[in-house]
């Protein structure tokens, strides 16, 4: 968390915002041996938005993920989020399938099949998740929250086509891309306008 986020937070942090970072189940220190790609992580992201609430009552929460926490924070997007006034997902994919399917043919170099049906059969038996059963468009459209998304054009991880008809889904939902950047680096890639559209975002959506 602290490394995939630095950016973002880091810039949150400097305006005065408090920050908290997580490590999502099975990565860095939290526990957990396996991710399911922000199926169950949802529900953790309920569970800190509940800690949160319990600890700082009534303050206004901004969720906000990248990459695979992009995609985890719109899944998560209509499960009743007490204080949760906004939504950032930077760089998220909509359809698991499809991202699955994407990476194993662009970023492995392997057939689609039988390799994505090894991995539906493992997420499975083994994480006990239906990778083809959860899209971000047909989740967000019943959220009541405001949603950013922020993707980079030459995004080889996550194309950005995959979030390209999520605004299509919601009026609350909004999408800038920035030319030129790769995977979650749109902060790199032009760090003032980065910085400006989330802190319009916020202010706008208070």
């Amino acid at each position: 968390g602290i490394r995939d986020f630095s950016g973002g937070g880091t810039s949150l942090i400097k305006e005065g915002y408090n920050v908290l970072v997580i490590d999502h189940r099975g990565q860095g220190k939290s526990k957990g041996g396996d991710i399911t790609f922000g199926i169950k992580e949802r529900r953790d992201v309920l569970s800190w938005v509940n800690y949160i609430n319990e600890r700082f009552p009534g303050r206004d929460i901004s969720l906000y993920g990248v990459s695979m926490g992009a995609s985890t924070v719109l899944y998560a997007s209509t499960l009743g989020l007490k204080n949760v006034k906004r939504i950032i997902a930077d760089s998220p994919y909509s359809s698991i399938k499809d991202e699955v399917k994407y990476v194993i043919k662009n970023i492995l170099k392997l057939p689609i099949f039988p390799f994505y049906q090894l991995v539906y059969l493992s997420a499975l038996l083994f994480s006990h998740i239906r990778i083809n059963k959860i899209d971000a468009k047909d989740i967000i459209k019943d959220t009541k929250i405001p949603i950013l998304i922020i993707h980079g054009t030459d995004d080889d991880l996550v194309p950005e086509y995959m979030s390209k008809d999520l605004p299509l889904c919601n009026e609350l939902v909004e999408r800038v891309t920035f030319d030129g950047a790769g995977h979650v680096l749109s902060f790199i890639k032009d760090n003032e306008r980065y910085n400006k559209v989330v802190h319009d975002f916020i202010s706008r959506t208070k």
